[in-house]
């Protein structure tokens, strides 16, 4: 199913919607304040499964938690006063930044190796509604395919790539072709993996 939204004021209902069917275990293409990216709630684990076959992916992957604000964000990413100060500085932006998990986040979503998680905290009007009605996180995932790194901007491309494999297109507009900037704040310094739409200029 296709949702058209209004990328700044985004109607109520559908988003209701939305919020019920992810509840239901539904997979979404949804735009953020980067690219498009897929989307559903950390408890359901069959969507997560169809984006592993999607994508191709083996073994456990990580993807990242898309949340509200900083409160919702440091319940499952743990974070210190470096941190807090430049997720408070940085967000809502185009960024996803790797902390350590908490105890809050359930053990099948973490590499116990490595035990992090990416948080991001997306400025996109139709996220952030759907992040307050839902009352808490989405996994989130890239578009990216094993044959391609090139990603799905428009959501007419989106319908025709997955039309059989994604329950939900949430149509939101154009929303950029830059993936999020990418940063490790596990260390003892600020490490940027990977540079994307969100400035380095202060991090």
């Amino acid at each position: 199913m296709r949702l058209y939204l209004h990328p700044d004021n985004p109607q109520a209902r559908s988003i209701a919607q939305l919020a019920n069917a992810l509840r239901d275990g539904a997979l979404m293409c949804y735009p953020t304040d980067s690219t498009y990216a897929f989307g559903w709630l950390p408890n359901q684990k069959a969507p997560a499964e169809r984006v592993a076959r999607i994508r191709k992916l083996s073994g456990r992957h990580l993807y990242a938690l898309a949340c509200r604000d900083i409160k919702q964000a440091s319940e499952f990413g743990k974070m210190d006063n470096r941190a807090f100060s430049i997720l408070k500085a940085h967000t809502p932006g185009p960024y996803t930044f790797i902390l350590p998990v908490t105890s809050a986040l359930p053990k099948r979503l973490i590499d116990e190796k490595r035990r992090t998680i990416g948080i991001r905290i997306p400025q996109n009007n139709v996220v952030q509604a759907l992040l307050a009605t839902l009352e808490e996180p989405l996994m989130t995932s890239s578009l990216s395919l094993p044959a391609s790194m090139n990603e799905f901007y428009s959501v007419d491309e989106l319908c025709d790539e997955f039309e059989h494999q994604v329950d939900y297109f949430v149509d939101g507009g154009h929303v950029g072709y830059e993936s999020t900037t990418l940063v490790d704040l596990t260390g003892t310094d600020v490490s940027i993996v990977r540079v994307g739409k969100g400035s380095v200029e202060h991090l």
